[in-house]
């Protein structure tokens, strides 16, 4: 967002250019954007009932408000906050000064401002429109850089598809829309949770009738004397315009303004004095004035005493009214602030080993002496435990202090019933005693009482031995266990290589069935494909055959007629030459001829006879080859259907397994991620050691450039060593997480360590004087304590995840 041009808190980022262009543009044409700020501010908040103005800006210029905002503001802004690293079960937890974001929220959010200016600038907007802005600026590992406060009044959050953003308008007159994940919203009281109610705008009317009491009590005091009113002269009387004139510039003269008040008026020429309204107190002016700061501090929860209104408080009751005021008042205010810097400053992976809090010690507590009354009356009853005690008083625990307390010599809880059991046996042993006769007199044996001290300090000697053998016994018991230990460790990271191998091999076999399934899949469409075609050329074939039978057929029908019609004509023409012969009684060449015509017409039917017949041999032979033809389609159109089917049902299944794999993947990563994040910090700590040592060292052999450039040289040929030990138990977990040799990885990390700090030394020890040095080495172990640590582990973070 550096280069939006936003409504932010600060001087604006622009070119002179543009500066002279914006200042043209406004003498001649004016702003343009309707929903600039100051265009609101000048058009929002009209006379209310009392005919005052009241707005966000006006409203700030009635001292009850300035007040309330003023010191709510200074008050939750004035409180340490601070980020908060968890150092494990019960060992409670300390500053993480090395982290970045405990710079940004505890000494400065952004370069124009500090923590205290930034917080109070972001509550008086909360307080005053009910929402307080910020902008997130992030850098290219997504971690929080700046914080930049933002005018709330060009803000307006809104929802899209479920998503809450934010819509900026800037000053050029454009929109910018901000992700949720990167806005800072501090809200007051609200009705959907989203933006909070509008102060000003609630308490507009009880806010302007404080104004209007106000602007009266000026005017009534700028009037000095003149109340107001009218001057009756007696019947007959008529001054003149220019004795009305004068007589009115002599008494404004005389009597106006507040040095001139209450001086004694004068009246000539039987005129009488009527004044008009209402006198102040008549009006119960004062009274209105002092109920109006009351209900000021309604609307702001703040007590009367904090706006210096002390006229119904004792000074008895100023302390308890001012931790009511931290616990009602300002609590309410710092846990807004901690859950939505929680939600958006730390990164979700670190959200259990990262808090975010203010530290009001001494705030939301009483004095010392009734705190400590408190903690002793319930302490001796064991109601509280040490360690309770210092979680109160916002310390870390200490070791034994887990253990409730009661009186009677301050012996733990659970031995009490043994305590007062011993003592009821031993007062019936003192009684049975007291019973028995006394022993008789024992002459004194000095030798025997040396021998008995002498006894008595071998047995002392023997218990301090027995006391030394526990000891050692314990020492090789706690190596034993840092044995099982390591062996459970290793044992783990041996299970975590198996199940990985295991995964992987369940992936690659469940990669060789997709192909094998894709394969499948394809030879049933291409058996598929070519049943499909050859389905279309039997359909082909089968029409051409019927088209031919049918045009067979045609020729053979005529043929059939064309012989029954030729026979017809053949025994036609016999009879009717028979006839002719017999009665025309012809020759005989006659009749030969008519032999020879019926003999042909018989050949040529039987020719067509025979035809027929192998036409009709040929239909038959064409319609079983039809047949044949449909029964091969339907079992190529069934294989073809029943082909499909399973096709469907393995994509199915493949687009299932697709997805079982995607599934166990990612969860696989983010199992890893989870892994890797909880090393991450192993890492942190382990690079903080051996930096710690290097720091430690470098201040020492600081003298002279000389004597620490001897030092660099010397040192750390050494120094490897001492990093190989940090990062060895470490690189072997890492690489069964990402693979790689852990060998290698180790020697990296050592060999990139041990040029790092060499070479920054050595620019360091290049420095002309010694004080030159000692600064410049300040700052660079100062930079190698807050950054370098995280940049490792951050590089480690990304190589692992790219391997994933």
């Amino acid at each position: 967002m550096s280069e939006r041009e936003l409504y932010r808190i600060g001087p604006p980022k622009s070119s002179r250019w543009q500066r002279a262009l914006a200042s043209v543009r406004a003498i001649t044409l004016g702003p343009y954007n309707a929903k600039d700020p100051a265009l609101a501010r000048l058009f929002s908040g009209g006379p209310v009932r009392s005919g005052v103005a009241v707005n966000e800006t006006t409203a700030m210029n009635y001292a009850a408000v300035w007040a309330a905002v003023n010191i709510v503001s200074a008050s939750v802004s004035s409180v340490p906050l601070a980020l908060y690293k968890t150092l494990g079960e019960g060992r409670g937890k300390e500053e993480f000064r090395t982290h970045s974001t405990y710079r940004l929220i505890h000494d400065q959010p952004n370069p124009q401002m500090g923590s205290m200016i930034f917080r109070r600038t972001l509550q008086a907007h909360a307080m005053v429109w009910g929402n307080g802005y910020a902008e997130i600026v992030r850098d290219g590992g997504l971690r929080p850089k700046e914080l930049w406060p933002l005018n709330p009044a060009a803000v307006q959050p809104f929802t899209e598809g479920g998503r809450l953003r934010y819509r900026c308008h800037n000053a050029s007159g454009g929109e910018v829309v901000i992700e949720s994940a990167d806005m800072l919203h501090i809200r007051g009281l609200s009705h959907n949770g989203i933006s909070g109610y509008p102060t000003i705008g609630g308490a507009r009317e009880s806010i302007g009738l404080g104004m209007a009491a106000e602007q009266f009590g000026s005017t009534f005091f700028g009037n000095g004397s003149t109340f107001g009113g009218i001057i009756k002269y007696p019947a007959g009387v008529a001054p003149s315009p220019q004795t009305r004139k004068d007589n009115a510039e002599a008494l404004a003269r005389g009597h106006q303004g507040v040095d001139k008040a209450h001086k004694l008026l004068a009246i000539y020429e039987g005129a009488d004095f009527q004044a008009l309204g209402v006198p102040p107190n008549a009006a119960q002016f004062l009274e209105t004035r002092q109920f109006q700061i009351e209900e000021v501090c309604r609307w702001f929860n703040v007590n009367p005493h904090k706006l210096h209104h002390l006229l119904r408080t004792s000074y008895n009751s100023i302390e308890h009214l001012s931790i009511e005021y931290d616990t009602d008042t300002l609590n309410p205010w710092w846990v807004t602030w901690e859950q939505e810097l929680q939600n958006k400053l730390v990164m979700p992976l670190e959200q259990n080993i990262q808090k975010i809090e203010h530290n009001r010690k001494g705030r939301l507590q009483a004095d010392a002496a009734s705190r400590g009354t408190f903690y002793q009356t319930r302490f001796n009853v064991g109601s509280l435990t040490p360690n309770d005690i210092r979680g109160l008083e916002n310390e870390n625990p200490i070791s034994g202090g887990e253990q409730a307390f009661v009186m009677t010599n301050l012996i733990p809880l659970e031995l009490a019933r043994d305590y007062w059991q011993a003592q009821i046996d031993k007062m019936g042993a003192d009684a049975e005693a007291a019973r028995r006769p006394p022993p008789a007199p024992v002459a004194p044996k000095p030798e025997a009482d040396a021998e008995e001290e002498v006894k008595a300090l071998r047995e002392q000697v023997e218990l301090a031995r027995k006391m030394t053998q526990l000891a050692e016994d314990k020492a090789d018991m706690a190596l034993a266990d840092l044995a099982s230990v390591r062996a459970t460790t290793a044992e783990a990271v041996a299970l975590a290589q198996a199940e990985t191998a295991r995964t992987v091999g369940e992936l690659e076999l469940t990669a060789r069935t997709l192909v094998a399934a894709e394969q499948v899949i394809n030879h049933r469409e291409e058996s598929r494909r070519v049943a499909c075609e050859q389905r279309d050329a039997a359909v082909n074939d089968l029409d051409a055959t019927a088209w031919a039978l049918e045009d067979v057929t045609v020729r053979a029908v005529r043929a059939e007629q064309a012989a029954l019609d030729l026979r017809a004509s053949a025994d036609a023409i016999d009879l009717a030459r028979v006839a002719a012969l017999c009665e025309r009684d012809e020759t005989k060449d006659l009749a030969a001829e008519a032999v020879r015509l019926r003999d042909d017409a018989n050949r040529e039917a039987v020719t067509l006879a025979a035809d027929l017949e192998a036409v009709r041999a040929q239909y038959a032979e064409l319609d079983a080859m039809n047949k044949g033809a449909t029964a091969l389609a339907d079992k190529y159109l069934a294989e073809s259907v029943a082909a499909l089917a399973e096709s469907e049902t393995l994509k199915t299944d493949l687009a299932r397994a697709r997805a079982d794999i995607a599934t166990e993947v990612d969860k696989q990563r983010a199992q890893k991620a989870s892994l890797l994040a909880a090393m991450r910090s192993l890492f942190v700590d382990a690079s903080d050691r051996v930096m710690q040592r290097e720091m430690d060292r470098a201040r020492k052999h600081q003298a002279t450039p000389e004597k620490l450039r001897a030092w660099v040289e010397q040192f750390y040929p050494l120094h490897a060593e001492t990093c190989r030990q940090a990062f060895r138990p470490l690189v072997g977990p890492w690489t069964a997480l990402t693979g790689g040799a852990p060998g290698a990885l180790l020697e990296r990390l050592v060999a990139e360590h041990v040029e790092t700090s060499t070479t920054a030394l050595r620019l360091v020890a290049e420095a002309e004087d010694g004080d030159q040095m000692a600064a410049d080495l300040e700052r660079t172990l100062r930079r190698w304590e807050q950054e370098r640590g995280d940049a490792m582990a951050d590089a480690l973070m990304r190589e692992g995840m790219a391997h994933g």
